[in-house]
């Protein structure tokens, strides 16, 4: 579908559903709950739990081809890495890298750190992420620790005011670290937010007008969340507080 047959969908569905009654929405509106479900189906698409036929991610060719173009791969140098401070990083056997941009990952989906066998008898070795309250037992733990079986990871959040930093804990020297993930995908823009009846609006900074990236085969899925979620926001008799509230929703 184009920006406009998703707008045009979603119009004469809600309108159906709810009737003439049902109070409209702006452009910036119909946007917004047509991103939102967009992203809440690609959180589904990999949630064994929360799909009906409880696939996970690539458990079949349709969820493999659904998700196919949002399967990004970085490739992260140690020579990259924010040069040590003993006041930021955890451990020294941990880097710090602000070079990616969290806020645009979904879910790994895998990552490992690539070594010279020569050093562990391993060409790879996972990298497993955890929390700052786990990390402290890790590290009174000799076989949990960072060791020549696997490395850690940390996501930081704000690392002297930058945003999104992530803190790989290892003390094999490596080549490379290798994450691959599943980005957030761009959002539906059904018209120009950059002066919408003198007023100017984005949604994750972005203004023009745009489709889904995602194949065809998600489109009439998303029409059909966009409008379950706008009938149960104006269903809601708090519906402004309702409405910001499931904005803030996605993560």
């Amino acid at each position: 579908m184009t920006a406009t047959e998703f707008d045009d969908e979603f119009l004469l569905n809600y309108q159906y559903a709810g009737g003439n009654s049902a109070p409209g929405f702006n452009a910036y509106a119909r946007s917004l709950f047509l991103s939102r479900a967009q992203e809440e189906l690609v959180k589904d698409a990999y949630r064994q739990r929360s799909n009906t036929r409880l696939e996970g991610f690539e458990a079949s060719e349709t969820r493999r081809r659904q998700l196919s173009n949002l399967v990004k791969q970085e490739i992260i140098l140690p020579g990259q890495a924010v040069p040590y401070n003993v006041n930021f990083n955890i451990s020294p056997d941990s880097q710090i890298f602000n070079n990616l941009d969290l806020n645009k990952v979904l879910r790994i989906v895998s990552e490992h750190i690539d070594v010279d066998p020569a050093v562990c008898g391993k060409k790879q070795l996972p990298v497993y992420a955890i929390t700052h309250d786990e990390y402290s037992s890790y590290v009174g733990d000799p076989f949990r620790k960072p060791n020549k079986d696997h490395a850690l990871r940390l996501d930081t959040g704000v690392f002297d005011d930058i945003n999104n930093s992530l803190e790989l804990i290892t003390n094999v020297p490596y080549i490379r670290y290798v994450l691959r993930y599943i980005r957030r995908p761009r959002p539906i823009i059904v018209a120009d937010l950059s002066n919408l009846g003198g007023v100017a609006y984005s949604i994750d900074g972005e203004t023009s007008v745009q489709t889904s990236e995602l194949i065809e085969g998600f489109h009439p899925e998303i029409v059909t969340r966009a409008v379950q979620n706008a009938l149960e926001a104006v269903g809601d008799p708090r519906f402004q507080t309702h409405f910001i509230a499931k904005d803030n929703r996605i993560e």
